[in-house]
């Protein structure tokens, strides 16, 4: 009985989830039991663990993902949960708010009663993201009844982040049922799923079965409607062309809202590129100011893709090969011009070329 009451108790939680998956982002906290969680907040390559119950929270401690073997790791985390190991109940993670791209949209009121198909289906307009690339939840913010729009909300995090950050829970013995990210009023602790918004998204697609049905359903009827009587085909008649009248309608409004959509994809796009690019030129130029001695100077550095360029003056320039080699950053280290010694500085004279590691290499 005992296993049978357990696997009620887990259709009712998954029951209520999906469920509350249809609520608006801002709702779900009503929903959604804060208490019983155990949290997982992940920052760079550490793991957090929280124990979240009757309001209270408490901090179990936390471990380093990139230490030890995965038995070490495992075992690491068995430890911090053994207080709680029997009160401990949903199991919930959170990502970096970093790993997060969230915008404000404004759509047409006519877009709300497909939202979330709406959303899915124009993903690569809205982001710069196909569909099958990213976890994402959106909802309804605000309201705007003269001008006839919504303001909508949409958050979306990569795939691979998430899935990256599963396969490293599941390393660990914990199976999270709930992903949010570290943001305020977005933890998975408050209720945020991102796995569950997007499985509900995807799940509208359904809606097309159904719609199909009902166009074979209204061809029915409309061969009924002939065998009826002729004031009872005109006014079945009449309810048709007020129904066309209202896809009419939406249809146009749809025609809006991707038009909409299109002027603000390159934006985004751009946006996110730039944004990428002026992190990857930070991290690279922290790594080369803390590789290099303080007696070396570099008057010049080019970035092309993976490929970097410095160029500047040093004591021994050919001893900065070596140390620029030791860094896990950076590999292919060469110079590109023969090494000149200046005479107004008494230091070398260098040009060095190098490529990035990519991430995870």
């Amino acid at each position: 009985m005992t296993g049978s009451g357990s696997f009620i108790r887990l259709f009712f939680v998954w029951w209520r989830d999906e469920l509350v998956a249809l609520v608006p982002v801002r709702l779900r906290g009503l929903f959604r039991p804060r208490r019983n969680v155990l949290l997982a907040v992940m920052r760079d390559r550490r793991l957090a663990l929280k124990h979240l119950r009757g309001g209270r929270t408490r901090d179990l401690g936390e471990i380093d993902l990139s230490a030890g073997d995965a038995e070490m790791r495992r075992q690491a985390v068995q430890r911090l949960l053994r207080p709680v190991r029997k009160k401990a109940g949903v199991v919930a993670l959170d990502l970096p708010a970093a790993t997060m791209l969230s915008r404000r949209l404004t759509f047409p009121e006519a877009a709300e009663e497909n939202l979330r198909q709406v959303a899915l289906y124009e993903m690569e307009r809205l982001t710069p993201f196909a569909p099958n690339e990213i976890y994402f939840d959106l909802g309804v913010v605000g309201r705007d009844p003269d001008a006839g729009r919504i303001e909508v909300k949409l958050d979306v995090v990569p795939r691979k982040f998430v899935d990256g950050a599963l396969a490293d829970m599941d390393a660990l013995g914990l199976h999270p049922q709930r992903v949010g990210v570290a943001a305020e009023g977005l933890s998975a602790a408050d209720g945020t799923d991102f796995l569950h918004s997007t499985a509900a998204s995807r799940g509208s697609r359904a809606g097309t079965a159904i719609a199909v049905f009902l166009g074979v359903l209204t061809l029915c009827l409309l061969v009924l409607a002939v065998l009826l009587p002729l004031e009872r085909k005109q006014a079945f008649s009449g309810r048709l062309t007020d129904e066309v009248a209202i896809l009419r309608k939406k249809a146009m409004a749809a025609e809006r809202l991707a038009a909409e959509i299109e002027s603000v994809r390159q934006h985004d796009r751009l946006i996110l590129q730039r944004k990428l690019h002026g992190t990857m030129v930070i991290a690279v130029l922290n790594a080369i100011t803390e590789l290099l001695p303080d007696d070396t100077w570099l008057s010049q550095m080019i970035i092309r893709g993976n490929k970097v360029e410095i160029q500047g003056y040093a004591p021994a320039a050919p001893a900065l090969i070596r140390l620029i080699e030791d860094s896990p950053t950076f590999r292919n280290v060469s110079m590109t011009a023969q090494v000149r010694r200046d005479t107004k500085t008494d230091r070398d004279r260098f040009s060095i070329t190098f490529d990035i590691v990519p991430d995870g290499a």
